[in-house]
């Protein structure tokens, strides 16, 4: 069992804002898996948003968008 807030890492994003003034921010899109990760908006570091039973055999995925 891996404990909320348990950080996965922070993916290697290259991005940038062409609006001058405007904050690059992060969001992750988990569509049914709502709740199991969580995205810093500001860094983009990825982390366990509630406890991960890794003894579950199923396959999550999500999306990152800017």
């Amino acid at each position: 069992m891996l404990q909320a807030f348990t950080v996965l890492g922070t993916p290697q994003l290259d991005a940038t804002d062409p609006d001058p003034g405007d904050t690059l921010t992060y969001h992750l899109d988990c569509g049914a898996n709502t709740g199991y990760f969580y995205m810093n908006p500001t860094t983009a570091q990825i982390s366990y948003q509630s406890n991960y039973d890794t003894g579950m055999k199923q396959k999550l995925s999500s999306k990152v968008i800017l």
